[in-house]
């Protein structure tokens, strides 16, 4: 348990670090750390020391070996290095050793139990060990994010595999997303050599999974029940259309890659409108897990939801305005701005899911109740819609033998 609660400190560190690098890079002061480095580092804090961290974090937990915390460890090792100027040049290599150890983690646990979540849990860890062994090599960060995107997007899928929340697809159904994995495992090899075609090849996978993600997760069917059903299933319907948006323009960006505003609104459409759309749909579950402390909803979560999404319309926007030379004055002054507004999204969501963990605890102390189901109406002190993480961690899948 202390190892879990040092490593969830530091990814809540990492965080806020690379939140700090981001408004650098916009303009805005940096704190104590030299904003040059955390402007440089933001991609890599905000992958390998945050989310790196926690995923791993989480399936060491349901993995059930001490080794495997091995990975969480290894990745907020990875993020304080990157804090470190004197530490920079081996925080790739600690990423590395995180995504090692996170995919012989799921490599054992498919040789176990032969579920298709698990495939795309280890394809994923794959994916970011990849990247991060390219990072490792030198290679620019633009030849990297590729990877480091398709860790954290077909994890997501893979979560919603693993709780029960998509349609059971039909044959055909998985062979298209076979196909699209493999169409986008294809475009990223071609684009980490710099082939533009490679690029647009992965974005159209992208586009292709996040059609396949909506067609079958039931959240259309959840957005009528209430409490964190109704919420959890507009944060994830919102984050698909973000997911195809960001696969446009991450077609459209191929030309200019690596740098420009166009690069900026396909990066953010996919990391904040659906990434941290997913974040916010899945940590009242993620939070459980990990630590044992329930959170009960409130309607104060539907607040950093709604400024999340629309600041990630507003930089979007202000980035095409500054791509399109008529509107580039006008879109460069209301970037920084935009910015801000995605910090603050965020640093509310954590505010409100304190404030609930508070409030559960307030309720408990007070008389001693059970937890409602999901899909009771707001205000219940339910869990998110799906089912409770079991005891070992989020994972649905039997821990690992000794």
């Amino acid at each position: 348990m202390r190892v879990r609660r040092v490593c969830m400190g530091l990814a809540a560190g990492m965080l806020l670090a690379a939140m700090a690098g981001g408004l650098a890079r916009m303009g805005w002061g940096a704190g104590p750390v030299p904003a040059r480095s955390l402007a440089g580092m933001h991609g890599a804090l905000m992958v390998n020391g945050f989310l790196g961290t926690l995923i791993t974090l989480e399936r060491a937990v349901g993995a059930g070996r001490p080794w495997a915390l091995a990975a969480p460890v290894l990745a907020a090792l990875s993020g304080v290095l990157s804090l470190w100027p004197r530490g920079q040049p081996l925080a790739p290599a600690a990423a590395w050793g995180a995504g090692l150890v996170a995919t012989a983690v799921l490599g054992a646990l498919w040789r176990r139990h032969r579920q298709l979540p698990v495939l795309w849990l280890a394809a994923a860890a794959g994916a970011w060990t990849a990247g991060n062994g390219l990072w490792a090599a030198g290679l620019p960060l633009a030849r990297v994010v590729g990877w480091w995107v398709a860790f954290l997007v077909v994890t997501i899928a893979a979560e919603r595999l693993e709780l029960a929340r998509i349609a059971r697809p039909s044959p055909k159904a998985r062979r298209t997303l076979t196909l699209a994995l493999a169409v986008l495992a294809g475009g990223l090899v071609a684009s980490s050599w710099g082939a533009t075609w490679g690029l647009r090849v992965s974005g159209a996978a992208w586009a292709a999974l996040g059609l396949w993600l909506a067609r079958y997760d039931v959240a259309w069917r959840s957005r009528r029940l209430g409490g964190f059903a109704r919420y959890s299933a507009a944060a994830l319907l919102l984050g698909y259309g973000w997911l195809v948006a960001g696969a446009g323009l991450w077609m459209a960006a191929a030309s200019r890659w690596g740098a420009g505003p166009l690069y900026d609104a396909m990066l953010h459409a996919l990391l904040l409108g659906f990434v941290m759309s997913m974040i916010f749909a899945h940590a009242p579950i993620l939070l459980p897990a990990l630590t044992g402390v329930a959170v009960p909803f409130v309607r104060g979560f539907y607040l950093p939801l709604a400024a999340l999404h629309a600041s990630t319309a507003w930089r979007v926007v202000a980035d095409l305005m500054a791509a399109w030379g008529p509107a580039a004055p006008a879109g460069a002054a209301m970037r920084p701005w935009s910015g801000l507004a995605n910090v603050a999204a965020v640093l509310t969501f954590g505010a409100v899911l304190l404030r609930a963990v508070r409030l559960q605890g307030h309720t408990a102390g007070q008389a001693s109740r059970p937890l409602s189901t999901p899909g009771q109406p707001a205000g219940s002190g339910a869990v998110p819609a799906g089912t409770p993480a079991p005891p070992s961690g989020r994972t649905g899948f039997p821990p690992l033998p000794g």
